[in-house]
């Protein structure tokens, strides 16, 4: 952690510089100048401010156009933005502000009001890196956590398997291991959602597209869930395109793709009632189709005899950590399956939706 906080001066004018310089000379900061709007992006991305004291007019890219750059900049949005202007009537101010300056002084500046204003701004910058800084420590500890807890689930989920694969075992006491099994199954999944969905949102997951067959990808995981879908006495129907068949393949990460299938399924079979179907269909659209989008190359769907899901949540379902309130359904449905759903498919450059099924019941559908 460095111990001076760094300013970066943004004027095309040497003479203003070096008198924001000197104003700002009596406390222990480190400054840097920039000379125009090009300069200054390329400086705040490299040494990454504390706070930024820039001018508003200035040749080439203005104040506005730069801030407006930086804040749109993820990376370098929580660096606070002190712009200097002499023009102070109120369409310039909201403009400002629109860009997302953080504060604004008139020209010229008195050296107590800058002092001020800059220390307030790295009050705030401070305290946002102390957020930060807090919510790392507890992903961090939250992700040490999950891979800690994998061993003693697979132990779980295995003997499981074995006391539901004892033929002679009787009713009561096979519906108690395919609870625990199916809970189980639940919280590995929750934890390998959350373990990918972390490394992807920090860019630590590159896609490793392959040839995949379709069909026999969906088999598979329909294989995965048999145990819980008998046990819950739900049945799974698979319909692949027939113009394609099990030959069929398209471009897709194959371990990403089938975790998002998987997710989908045990969604189905979880809200599903006993007795019930789950149709799962894949179909190869032609391109042109209306009823898609643009580059489409696979649809598939998940359409269950569940309790639905209401029409003011088919959105947020997908949301991290959203909680949805299913009718007539145990518990609610925390949304990080979903939400690694969605972001599986629109890292292949798809999307993810829910509709109605009819009479009842949900249809997920994913298309790449």
């Amino acid at each position: 952690m460095r111990k001076q906080a760094v300013i970066l001066i943004v004027d095309d004018e040497p003479i203003a510089r070096k008198s924001i310089q000197a104003l700002l000379q009596t406390e222990d900061y480190h400054i840097e100048t920039a000379v125009d709007g090009n300069e200054a992006l390329s400086m705040a991305a490299e040494l990454m401010p504390d706070t930024i004291v820039m001018d508003v007019m200035m040749p080439g890219l203005d104040g506005y156009e730069v801030c407006g750059r930086i804040k749109a900049n993820p990376r370098l949005r929580p660096i606070p933005v002190i712009m200097l202007t002499t023009l102070n009537d109120k369409q310039n101010l909201v403009r400002g502000l629109d860009a997302g300056a953080d504060e604004f002084l008139c020209k010229p500046v008195g050296g107590l009001e800058l002092r001020a204003r800059v220390r307030s701004m790295l009050r705030l910058k401070k305290q946002h890196d102390q957020l930060v800084a807090t919510m790392r420590l507890r992903e961090d500890l939250a992700q040490m956590v999950a891979h800690d807890m994998r061993n003693p689930l697979a132990s779980i989920l295995g003997y499981a398997e074995l006391v539901l694969l004892e033929a002679g075992l009787e009713e009561e006491p096979r519906k108690y291991a395919a609870e625990i099994h199916a809970s189980a199954m639940r919280l590995k999944q929750f934890i390998d959602d959350y373990l990918v969905q972390a490394k992807m949102e920090e860019g630590r997951i590159k896609l490793n597209r392959t040839a995949v067959d379709v069909g026999r990808l969906i088999a598979k995981v329909k294989d995965n869930h048999a145990v819980v879908a008998q046990s819950k006495h739900v049945f799974i129907h698979v319909k692949v395109d027939e113009s394609g068949g099990l030959g069929r393949t398209v471009e897709v990460d194959a371990a990403l793709f089938e975790r998002l299938l998987d997710n989908l399924l045990g969604n189905a079979i979880k809200y599903s009632m006993a007795g019930t179907d789950i149709e799962v269909s894949a179909d190869f659209p032609q391109p042109g189709d209306p009823a898609i989008a643009p580059g489409t190359c696979l649809r598939v769907r998940f359409a269950d005899q569940g309790s639905g899901v209401p029409l003011e949540d088919r959105e947020r379902i997908f949301e991290k950590y959203e909680i949805v309130a299913l009718k007539h359904a145990k518990g609610s449905q925390i949304g990080l399956g979903l939400a690694f759903c969605k972001l599986v498919a629109q890292a292949h450059g798809g999307r993810i939706y829910v509709e109605p099924n009819q009479p009842r019941g949900s249809v997920f559908t994913v298309e790449i």
